[in-house]
Protein backbone atom coordinates (compact mmCIF):
# COMPACT_ATOMS: atom_id res chain seq x y z
CA UNK A 1 0.00 0.00 0.00
CA UNK A 2 1.26 3.06 -1.35
CA UNK A 3 2.08 5.69 1.61
CA UNK A 4 0.75 10.03 1.36
CA UNK A 5 2.05 12.91 2.66
CA UNK A 6 1.46 16.54 1.97
CA UNK A 7 -2.01 15.95 2.35
CA UNK A 8 -3.80 19.79 2.87
CA UNK A 9 -6.65 20.72 4.55
CA UNK A 10 -7.76 23.88 6.51
CA UNK A 11 -3.87 24.96 6.71
CA UNK A 12 -2.27 22.17 7.70
CA UNK A 13 -0.93 19.40 5.95
CA UNK A 14 -1.04 15.80 7.04
CA UNK A 15 0.98 12.40 6.35
CA UNK A 16 -0.46 8.76 6.43
CA UNK A 17 0.85 5.12 6.15
CA UNK A 18 -1.32 2.66 6.47
CA UNK A 19 1.14 -0.06 6.31
CA UNK A 20 3.77 0.70 9.21
CA UNK A 21 4.15 3.43 11.46
CA UNK A 22 7.20 6.38 10.86
CA UNK A 23 8.69 9.20 12.77
CA UNK A 24 8.55 12.37 11.12
CA UNK A 25 10.38 14.87 12.99
CA UNK A 26 8.75 15.20 16.49
CA UNK A 27 5.45 12.88 15.52
CA UNK A 28 7.14 9.84 16.54
CA UNK A 29 5.56 5.94 15.94
CA UNK A 30 2.90 7.47 13.97
CA UNK A 31 0.23 6.37 11.21
CA UNK A 32 -1.12 10.01 10.86
CA UNK A 33 1.09 13.51 11.52
CA UNK A 34 -0.12 16.76 11.42
CA UNK A 35 2.32 19.36 10.23
CA UNK A 36 5.35 17.05 11.13
CA UNK A 37 5.08 17.16 14.71
CA UNK A 38 1.63 15.99 16.25
CA UNK A 39 0.73 12.67 16.04
CA UNK A 40 -2.56 11.68 15.42
CA UNK A 41 -2.94 8.04 15.47
CA UNK A 42 -0.73 5.36 16.42
CA UNK A 43 -0.69 1.25 15.37
CA UNK A 44 -0.63 0.62 18.89
CA UNK A 45 -4.60 0.63 18.96
CA UNK A 46 -5.96 0.04 16.09
CA UNK A 47 -10.23 -0.93 15.03
CA UNK A 48 -12.43 -1.95 12.28
CA UNK A 49 -15.79 -1.30 11.68
CA UNK A 50 -17.22 -3.57 9.22
CA UNK A 51 -20.89 -2.59 9.80
CA UNK A 52 -21.19 0.11 8.06
CA UNK A 53 -20.62 0.65 4.42
CA UNK A 54 -17.87 1.67 3.37
CA UNK A 55 -16.22 -0.10 6.17
CA UNK A 56 -14.22 2.56 8.95
CA UNK A 57 -10.81 1.72 10.26
CA UNK A 58 -10.14 4.09 13.56
CA UNK A 59 -6.47 4.44 14.69
CA UNK A 60 -6.05 5.93 18.32
CA UNK A 61 -3.43 7.13 20.72
CA UNK A 62 -2.82 9.74 19.07
CA UNK A 63 -1.15 12.95 20.93
CA UNK A 64 -3.10 14.24 23.94
CA UNK A 65 -5.41 17.29 23.39
CA UNK A 66 -6.57 18.43 26.34
CA UNK A 67 -7.75 15.50 28.17
CA UNK A 68 -8.14 13.10 25.22
CA UNK A 69 -5.62 11.53 22.69
CA UNK A 70 -5.98 12.42 19.19
CA UNK A 71 -7.63 9.44 16.83
CA UNK A 72 -8.05 9.41 12.91
CA UNK A 73 -11.08 7.34 10.96
CA UNK A 74 -10.31 6.34 7.95
CA UNK A 75 -13.16 5.28 5.51
CA UNK A 76 -12.15 2.89 2.84
CA UNK A 77 -13.84 3.65 -0.41
CA UNK A 78 -13.85 1.01 -3.09
CA UNK A 79 -13.11 2.20 -7.03
CA UNK A 80 -11.94 -0.47 -9.12
CA UNK A 81 -10.37 2.04 -11.28
CA UNK A 82 -8.66 3.73 -8.86
CA UNK A 83 -4.82 2.84 -7.30
CA UNK A 84 -5.20 4.59 -4.43
CA UNK A 85 -6.07 8.37 -3.69
CA UNK A 86 -6.08 9.83 0.05
CA UNK A 87 -8.59 12.91 1.24
CA UNK A 88 -8.33 14.72 4.36
CA UNK A 89 -12.09 15.73 5.11
CA UNK A 90 -11.85 17.73 8.57
CA UNK A 91 -11.30 17.94 12.09
CA UNK A 92 -14.66 16.89 13.39
CA UNK A 93 -14.66 17.00 16.73
CA UNK A 94 -11.78 18.88 18.12
CA UNK A 95 -9.01 16.00 18.25
CA UNK A 96 -10.53 13.99 15.87
CA UNK A 97 -9.81 13.66 12.13
CA UNK A 98 -11.49 12.23 9.07
CA UNK A 99 -9.91 10.70 6.21
CA UNK A 100 -10.99 9.23 3.20
CA UNK A 101 -9.42 6.42 1.29
CA UNK A 102 -10.28 5.58 -2.47
CA UNK A 103 -8.17 2.02 -3.32
CA UNK A 104 -9.61 -0.62 -5.84
CA UNK A 105 -7.84 -2.45 -2.40
CA UNK A 106 -10.86 -1.30 -0.56
CA UNK A 107 -13.01 -3.34 -2.39
CA UNK A 108 -14.19 -6.73 -0.90
CA UNK A 109 -13.83 -9.32 -3.02
CA UNK A 110 -16.11 -12.15 -3.30
CA UNK A 111 -14.19 -15.67 -3.70
CA UNK A 112 -14.73 -17.86 -6.25
CA UNK A 113 -17.85 -20.01 -5.89
CA UNK A 114 -17.07 -24.09 -5.02
CA UNK A 115 -16.25 -26.11 -8.49
CA UNK A 116 -19.61 -28.14 -9.04
CA UNK A 117 -19.38 -31.69 -7.09
CA UNK A 118 -20.04 -34.35 -8.99
CA UNK A 119 -21.28 -37.45 -7.90
CA UNK A 120 -20.76 -40.57 -9.06
CA UNK A 121 -23.37 -43.15 -10.07
CA UNK A 122 -24.38 -45.32 -7.50
CA UNK A 123 -23.21 -49.12 -8.26
CA UNK A 124 -25.33 -50.97 -10.19
CA UNK A 125 -28.17 -53.42 -7.98
CA UNK A 126 -27.55 -57.14 -8.10
CA UNK A 127 -31.23 -59.07 -8.44
CA UNK A 128 -29.82 -62.14 -8.82
CA UNK A 129 -31.72 -64.49 -5.87
CA UNK A 130 -28.95 -65.78 -3.62
CA UNK A 131 -29.01 -69.75 -3.68
CA UNK A 132 -31.23 -71.66 -1.55
CA UNK A 133 -29.27 -73.25 1.26
CA UNK A 134 -29.53 -77.21 1.21
CA UNK A 135 -30.95 -78.65 3.55
CA UNK A 136 -28.35 -80.76 5.93
CA UNK A 137 -28.71 -83.62 7.55
CA UNK A 138 -28.59 -83.30 11.32
CA UNK A 139 -25.62 -85.43 13.06
CA UNK A 140 -25.79 -88.59 14.37
CA UNK A 141 -25.66 -88.67 18.30
CA UNK A 142 -24.62 -91.88 20.14
CA UNK A 143 -25.50 -91.38 23.80
CA UNK A 144 -23.86 -93.93 25.65
CA UNK A 145 -25.54 -95.31 28.87
CA UNK A 146 -23.07 -96.37 31.60
CA UNK A 147 -24.52 -98.71 34.02
CA UNK A 148 -24.18 -97.23 37.55
CA UNK A 149 -25.49 -100.32 39.37
CA UNK A 150 -22.90 -102.65 40.44
CA UNK A 151 -24.47 -106.24 40.55
CA UNK A 152 -24.74 -108.56 43.74
CA UNK A 153 -21.73 -111.19 42.19
CA UNK A 154 -19.09 -108.36 42.25
CA UNK A 155 -20.14 -106.92 45.06
CA UNK A 156 -19.06 -110.48 46.57
CA UNK A 157 -16.42 -111.27 44.61
CA UNK A 158 -14.60 -107.93 45.78
CA UNK A 159 -15.47 -108.49 49.64
CA UNK A 160 -13.97 -111.77 49.27
CA UNK A 161 -10.69 -111.11 47.47
CA UNK A 162 -10.79 -108.17 50.19
CA UNK A 163 -11.30 -110.73 52.89
CA UNK A 164 -8.46 -112.86 51.60
CA UNK A 165 -5.95 -110.31 51.63
CA UNK A 166 -6.79 -109.35 54.65
CA UNK A 167 -6.40 -112.93 56.21
CA UNK A 168 -2.94 -113.48 54.09
CA UNK A 169 -1.21 -110.15 55.55
CA UNK A 170 -2.53 -109.82 59.05
CA UNK A 171 -1.83 -114.16 59.66
CA UNK A 172 1.85 -113.66 57.94
CA UNK A 173 2.66 -110.56 59.70
CA UNK A 174 1.52 -112.38 63.01
CA UNK A 175 3.24 -115.47 62.39
CA UNK A 176 6.53 -113.99 61.22
CA UNK A 177 6.50 -111.31 63.87
CA UNK A 178 5.04 -113.31 66.80
CA UNK A 179 6.33 -116.62 66.26
CA UNK A 180 9.01 -115.95 64.24
CA UNK A 181 8.34 -118.08 61.42
CA UNK A 182 10.49 -117.76 58.20
CA UNK A 183 9.70 -118.82 54.68
CA UNK A 184 6.48 -121.16 53.98
CA UNK A 185 5.69 -121.34 58.06
CA UNK A 186 5.20 -117.56 58.06
CA UNK A 187 2.04 -118.46 56.26
CA UNK A 188 -1.17 -118.84 58.52
CA UNK A 189 -2.68 -122.50 58.67
CA UNK A 190 0.04 -123.62 56.32
CA UNK A 191 -1.10 -127.43 56.73
CA UNK A 192 -4.74 -126.72 56.22
CA UNK A 193 -3.44 -125.15 52.98
CA UNK A 194 -1.18 -127.85 51.84
CA UNK A 195 -3.50 -130.95 52.52
CA UNK A 196 -6.46 -128.60 50.63
CA UNK A 197 -5.75 -130.46 47.13
CA UNK A 198 -5.76 -134.01 48.66
CA UNK A 199 -8.81 -133.01 50.67
CA UNK A 200 -10.64 -131.82 47.42
CA UNK A 201 -9.49 -134.73 45.31
CA UNK A 202 -11.15 -137.48 47.78
CA UNK A 203 -14.09 -135.15 48.13
CA UNK A 204 -15.11 -135.39 44.33
CA UNK A 205 -14.01 -139.11 44.52
CA UNK A 206 -16.53 -139.12 47.00
CA UNK A 207 -19.28 -137.52 45.29
CA UNK A 208 -18.45 -139.77 42.00
CA UNK A 209 -19.41 -142.82 44.16
CA UNK A 210 -22.12 -141.47 45.61
CA UNK A 211 -23.50 -140.81 42.57
CA UNK A 212 -23.00 -144.20 40.72
CA UNK A 213 -24.59 -145.43 43.67
CA UNK A 214 -27.81 -144.06 43.48
CA UNK A 215 -27.55 -144.90 39.82
CA UNK A 216 -27.78 -148.74 41.18
CA UNK A 217 -23.82 -149.27 41.02
CA UNK A 218 -21.39 -150.32 43.71
CA UNK A 219 -19.84 -148.21 46.12
CA UNK A 220 -16.83 -151.23 46.19
CA UNK A 221 -15.03 -148.69 43.65
CA UNK A 222 -14.62 -145.83 46.55
CA UNK A 223 -13.00 -148.29 48.67
CA UNK A 224 -10.50 -149.96 46.05
CA UNK A 225 -9.94 -146.16 45.09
Amino acid sequence: MHSFSGIKNGGSTYSFNPCSQFTDKSCKNAIVCQDDRTCCGRPTEVSFDVSKQPPLVTYGKGDVLGKAARISIVVLKCDPKQDHTLTMDGENPRGTYHFTLTSKYSCVVKPPPPPPTTQAPPPPVDTTPAPRPQPTAAPTVYHHKEDSQVSVGTILDISMLMVLITYLVAGTSFMYFRRGERGKDALPNIAFWMALPGLIKEGSLFLVVKVRSLRGGSSAGYDAL
